[in-house]
Parts: structure tokens; C-alpha cells; sequence
């Protein structure tokens, strides 16, 4: 039974999947501190639990898209009953797995067209937000405003072009949309107040900053999607969002020197082999005597 309808379930799941954010930073430093569960009995656990599986599905429903007077709830209060008592679906499985698809087509065009009008809303964000004093834009079309202007001290990227071998930003930031919602900060990992750290393995938008930032320096960046998350639904905000983030660069620790490789073994003359019980001796031919006219020559 379990098998005949998995298709189905993964269906549903797809239909879920496709309007789903998943809000994520540049990697925190450490996880934030989980409160302790408060204890409660199994029957208020059930009570919430119920609560719980039908606002995750609810709201992943909604962010696929859907509103509340599409779906007959009714038929969901049916459907779910049935699966809890362990019956077989009053409905045919073709026509089950028909509605699926129909439902996934849906999602992925609603998906769509949210992403493209997201698209032309933050392209109007990021032109007139080019005009506003102090804001000033690089070739790549980051944003970035300068609060504090910090020392002199900045990144020095390894000679040659190589590529960074783990240089480590420390910084206070702060992470919010162009509505104002913040979606993450180095507090909510750091709640003892200290810095996150970083290397330049993030979103390129936020790596340009860190590379220009002189240590002691507070900016706010603005980031379009192209230098962010671009397309992909698993950014803060979803497809095409830009990204805002208020920066404090509170040092830079370089990477760990490259040793240098070891020098090359210069050949040297060819020894003399020495002589053994297997060579045969080598005999040096001795200098004639002189004779005694040759003496008196």
C-alpha cells in the first residue's frame, strides 16, 4: 500500500518544494543557542503537533502559490482521516496522480511569474536607489553606502592571481530584504555579542564588499540578485532577491603563508667508484729512472 501511492506523496511534496524559501546567510560561526522544551503531556502534545503538521502544509501550500479558496477543505479533512485509519483512497490512482501533475504545472507557473515580477521590483529598487547621495555602484552593480569610513588597512589578495587560501574576516552584520524583513545577523549566532567570521567562500556580492572594506569600516551593501542568489528559491527572500547587509569589519587575519617548495637537488660531478675485491687494481705506470747522462744534462 505504502508503495502504490509513494509517487503521489512525492508529488505533493513537489508541489510544496517549488514555492518553499529556504533563508540562508553567509555560514554562521556557531548554531544559536536552543531554548529548553517546556514540558507538557502527550495529549497537549498531540493537540499542538495537529496544529503544527497543518500550518507547515498550509504554508508551504501558500508559498507555492496557492490560496486559501482553492483547496476543498472538506475533501483535505477526508483525505487525511482516511490516511490516519489506514483506508485505501476513495479515489483512483490515475486520477490522483493526474491532479498532482496538474497542481506541480500550476505551482511552477505561479513560481514564474512571482520570480519575474520580483525581478523588475528590485530593478526598480536598485535604479532609483543609485540616486540617493552617498550610494555609490561598482562595475559589477553592487550598491554600497559608507557609514563609518575605518582605517587604512585592507585585503591583500595572494600575489600571482592565486587563489585565497582561507583569509578570515571578522565582522558584525546584519541581513535584511528591500521590505525591511531581516532574515539573519552575526547577534542571532553570536548572542554573546561577538564577531562571525568568515572566508571569501560566500555570495559574490558580499565577498566584493569584504575585498574593498578597510578594517574598522561600517557599510551598507546592497546586492542584486545576479551577485546574491539569482534564481534560486533557496536564497532569503526567494528567486531574484536582492540582498541588504550592514557590515562592520572588525579585522582581517591573512591566510596561513604557502611554505616554500623545497629546492631542487643539483646533480654533482660523477664520483669515482672506489675500488673492491671485484675490481681489478689499476696500475699507475712508474716514472723512469734517469740516467747519469741525463742527470748531468
Amino acid at each position: 500500500m505504502k508503495t502504490k501511492y509513494t509517487s503521489i506523496t512525492l508529488a505533493l511534496a513537489g508541489i510544496i518544494c517549488a514555492g518553499q524559501v529556504c533563508a540562508q546567510a553567509p555560514a554562521p560561526a556557531a548554531p544559536p543557542t536552543q531554548p529548553a522544551a517546556p514540558k507538557m503531556s502527550e495529549k497537549e502534545a498531540f493537540a499542538i503537533g495537529s496544529y503544527v503538521l497543518g500550518h507547515q502544509q498550509g504554508q508551504g501550500l501558500h508559498g507555492a502559490g496557492f490560496g486559501e479558496k482553492e483547496f476543498n477543505t472538506e475533501e483535505l479533512m477526508k483525505g487525511l482521516m482516511a490516511g490516519l485509519k489506514g483506508e485505501k483512497p476513495s479515489i483512483p490512482e490515475e486520477k490522483m496522480r493526474a491532479a498532482m501533475q496538474v497542481l506541480q504545472g500550476l505551482a511552477r507557473e505561479r513560481a514564474e511569474q512571482r520570480a519575474a515580477k520580483k525581478l523588475e521590483d528590485n530593478k526598480a529598487f536598485l535604479e532609483k536607489n543609485a540616486k540617493r547621495e552617498g550610494v555609490k555602484t561598482t562595475s559589477s552593480g553592487l550598491q554600497y553606502e559608507v557609514i563609518k569610513k575605518g582605517g587604512d588597512r585592507k585585503y591583500v589578495a595572494p600575489a600571482g592571481g592565486a587563489q585565497d587560501s582561507g583569509t578570515k574576516f571578522i565582522l558584525h552584520y546584519k541581513g535584511s530584504l528591500i521590505d525591511g524583513e531581516e532574515f539573519d545577523s552575526s547577534i542571532k549566532h553570536q548572542p554573546d555579542g561577538k564577531p562571525a567570521e568568515f572566508t571569501l567562500q560566500v555570495v559574490p556580492g558580499f565577498a566584493e564588499a569584504l575585498k574593498m572594506m578597510p578594517v574598522g569600516a561600517k557599510w551598507k551593501i546592497f546586492i542584486p540578485s545576479a551577485l546574491g542568489y539569482g534564481a534560486s528559491p533557496r536564497g532569503p527572500g526567494g528567486p531574484n532577491s536582492v540582498l541588504i547587509f550592514e557590515i562592520e569589519l572588525v579585522d582581517i587575519k591573512s591566510a596561513p603563508a604557502t611554505p616554500p617548495a623545497p629546492p631542487l637537488i643539483q646533480p654533482g660531478p660523477p664520483t669515482r667508484p672506489r675500488a673492491s675485491a671485484t675490481t681489478p687494481p689499476v696500475r699507475v705506470p712508474a716514472q723512469p729512472n734517469p740516467t747519469k747522462k741525463e742527470k748531468a744534462e
